[in-house]
Parts: C-alpha cells; structure tokens; sequence
C-alpha cells in the first residue's frame, strides 16, 4: 500500500541533515495517520466516533512531526519515525473495530428530481476501511430506474447514468461534499425503466473534511448539473485549501520559534 503524504513537503521546513538523519525524516513523511493514544472518541453524527478519530490521530502526527524536525539526534529520530510506524497500526485496528459498528448503518437520502431512479429505502454503510490519507466509506442502496437509463453518451433522450453523482448536505441544507463515480449494479449499457440496481456511492474522510462529515444529515443522489454539486465541490476545496494553510502557519512556527 502506497503510503500518505498527509502534508505536502513544500510546506514543511528541512533542516540541515546528514545523509542517515535525512533518510529518516523523508520516510517519516510518507507514515499513515498515527492513531491518537488514549482518551475517548465522541460521536456524531450518523457516523459516530469516525470523524473524531480521523481528527485526533491527525493531530497526533501532526504533533509527532514536530517533535521529528526539532530533534537534532538520529537515535531519537529513529525511535519517533518507529512511535509512528507503530500508531498507524493502531490507527488501522481502531478503523477495524469502528468498522465492526457502522456497517449496516442507515444514512438518509434523499433523489432530487431529474435524477431518474427511486430508491427502496435508505443507504447503508457497506464498508468502512483504512485509506490513503484517511478513510474510505462505501455506501449502498437498491433502487429502481424511473427513466430509460444508458451509459452509451450517444444515447439520446435517455438518463445518463454517468452523470449522476451525490453529494453531502448539513442539517442546514448546506452541501459540503461530493461523492466519488457512483457505480449502477449490474453494469450494462441500457438500464429500461423498472431496471433493479444496486447503488453503490463511494466516500473519502480527511482530516481536512472530517469536521463536514461530523455534520452530516443526509446524502442526495442528483445529477452533476445540479448546482448543488458546485457548491458542495467549492466547499471541499476551500476546507482544503483551510486545513493546508493551517499546517503551513505550524511549519512557520516551528521555524521561526519565538524569540526568548
């Protein structure tokens, strides 16, 4: 498994470093999230402890690679780069064990007009699991096409199911987050109308997007037109763009500490 680089290394300042030291800082940015030690996870939302953890072991690495570029001895460097290798561990096994709670939880969702499909009921968590960069979450519903439906973009006058994606919305209405390619099963050409499919809709947790995921109130299934989906694209990014800039003030600080 490729390996994260949860902050860009641009970002963060290099000290001077003989060529062993070096070696040990740059494995050290490529360790996955390291899993917060001790205390307890609050949930929220319709997926509990999740984005609490994604949070908490975020901070976590945060803080181990602070103590990675203030450390001058290559023995200690080497015992930080092992402290990580050995939370990303448990990092995974919490994953794991919260994995063990969410699958099978109903999330709510909602099919905005256009979208050409009426779902059975709500989704589900189908898989909760360990990703590059934080977490993985699939989420699946069975459903029902109400119009001819194809993935043939010569197709005219039929729903094209390569256009239809889901994003997240708050309590409030607010779209924060839109989903990965949603898959159809089974995956032919031409859906008819009253075609049964499964829906499967894949999601990524960060430590940039966690506090959005925290918020979750329901998923809607629409079409990339819908305006909603630029907005919920546009407030990803700026939580991005937020979260990166926020590590950039930690590297500024680290150095250029303050002046006795």
């Amino acid at each position: 498994m490729k390996p994260p680089i949860l902050f860009p290394q641009s970002i963060i300042p290099q000290p001077k470093l003989n060529p062993m030291k070096k070696l040990f800082l740059m494995a050290s940015i490529a360790i996955l999230m390291a899993s917060c030690e001790g205390g307890m996870l609050t949930p929220k939302g319709p997926l509990g402890e999740l984005p609490a953890l994604v949070k908490q072991t975020d901070q976590k690495f945060i803080e181990l690679r602070e103590q990675m570029l203030n450390e001058t001895d290559e023995v200690k460097v080497g015992e930080i780069f092992a402290e990580g290798a050995q939370l990303d561990k448990e990092f995974e096994q919490t994953i794991d064990e919260l994995a063990g709670k969410l699958v099978g939880v109903e999330i709510p969702v909602e099919v905005a007009d256009g979208a050409g499909m009426a779902l059975n009921g709500p989704l589900t968590v189908a898989e909760v699991s360990h990703k590059v960069n934080g977490v993985k979450i699939v989420l699946t519903a069975e459903g029902v096409l109400t119009a001819e439906g194809s993935y043939d973009p010569k197709a005219e006058g039929r729903l094209q199911l390569a256009n239809v994606t889901a994003y997240l919305s708050d309590s409030d209405g607010n779209p924060f987050y839109q989903s990965g390619n949603i898959e159809f099963d089974p995956g032919t050409k031409a859906y008819p109308v009253g075609q049964a499919f499964t829906l499967t809709i894949p999601l990524a947790m960060e430590a940039y997007n966690a506090d959005a995921f925290e918020a979750l109130d329901k998923v809607v299934v629409t079409l990339r037109t819908d305006d909603n989906c630029r907005v919920a694209r546009e407030a990803d990014q700026k939580a991005k763009k937020a979260y990166k800039n926020s590590l950039k003030v930690k590297a500024d600080h680290i150095e250029k500490p303050a002046a006795e």
